[in-house]
């Protein structure tokens, strides 16, 4: 379930991606929009996780998730592992 970043507790573990260079506006709006789509989606055993995504310093992109399963590495990290 896609929440607004800045609404998700300070518990929520958080993957950063860092760019080398400046992202554009464009670049980040399909970023985050791609992303975005995916996170829709993402769960735990037929449970929706809650996770939402940011950019920060139009440099790092944040992905942030509340619910976490047992498993969450296995059903969350195997699906982000593919923007890398």
């Amino acid at each position: 379930m896609l929440a607004d970043f800045h609404t998700l507790p300070e518990q929520a573990r958080i993957w950063l991606y860092a760019c080398e260079k400046v992202l554009t506006q464009s670049q980040q709006d399909y970023i985050l929009n791609v992303i975005s789509e995916e996170l829709k989606g993402w769960n735990a055993h037929k449970q929706p996780l809650t996770a939402g995504v940011a950019i920060l310093e139009n440099h790092f992109i944040v992905v942030a998730l509340v619910n976490v399963f047992l498993s969450w590495y296995d059903t969350g990290y195997s699906t982000l592992s593919g923007f890398t």
